[in-house]
């Protein structure tokens, strides 16, 4: 919103030069005295500068310290579950509400990025044998249906939980009871199988 040295507003047709990250980001002026940059043309930080004000037929005015803030990115929430190991995936607007169904995610792998499609509820899962062995920082990515990707920075996609084996030796009788465990010290159901070494 360009304003005159006494608070009012200039005429339709007024462009206004703010500073960008490529150079500056020129914006029309409209019937209300002020004019809209979407947030994707925003720079990915903010940037300080000189703007200038060009109403029509006349000369252009600089004005100094004008900030472009920084455009608002979408957040992505990777939570994994303690007992099976399995991963949430939920992506949010910056305003924080939820994507629609059919949207992707990709999130940090091991070999390339995993991707993810959500739900009705807004999120997707990701099971736990499909996780990395370790845990893997990176860049998001979400692609909303019709829209271009969006990145995501600082996203980690948390390692694999592994189920335990614990193998307890009978002192007297040297017989062995196997005991194996979830992630989480859970025990598995009655008919589970467990191999171990054997010669």
């Amino acid at each position: 919103t360009p304003k005159r040295p006494d608070g009012s507003t200039f005429p339709p047709g007024t462009k206004v030069e703010i500073p960008g990250e490529n150079g500056p980001i020129t914006v029309e002026i409209g019937q209300d005295g002020k004019g809209k940059v979407p947030n994707d043309k925003l720079p990915k930080k903010d940037v300080p500068g000189t703007g200038k004000i060009t109403e029509p037929g006349k000369p252009a005015v600089e004005v100094p310290n004008v900030t472009t803030p920084a455009r608002k990115t979408p957040t992505v929430d990777v939570e994994q579950d303690p007992k099976t190991g399995d991963v949430t995936v939920t992506p949010k607007r910056p305003d924080g509400s939820p994507f629609p169904s059919g949207t992707t995610v990709e999130i940090p792998g091991e070999n390339g990025p995993i991707t993810v499609e959500i739900g009705q509820d807004g999120k997707g899962k990701v099971p736990n044998d499909k996780l990395p062995k370790k845990d893997v920082p990176g860049t998001g990515k979400i692609t909303e249906p019709g829209q271009p990707a969006v990145e995501v920075p600082n996203v980690t996609t948390p390692a694999h939980k592994t189920p335990t084996l614990d193998v307890e030796r009978d002192p007297k009788t040297g017989d062995v009871t196997v005991t194996p465990k979830r992630p989480d010290g859970s025990t598995f159901p009655p008919g589970t199988t467990v191999e171990i070494p054997g010669k």
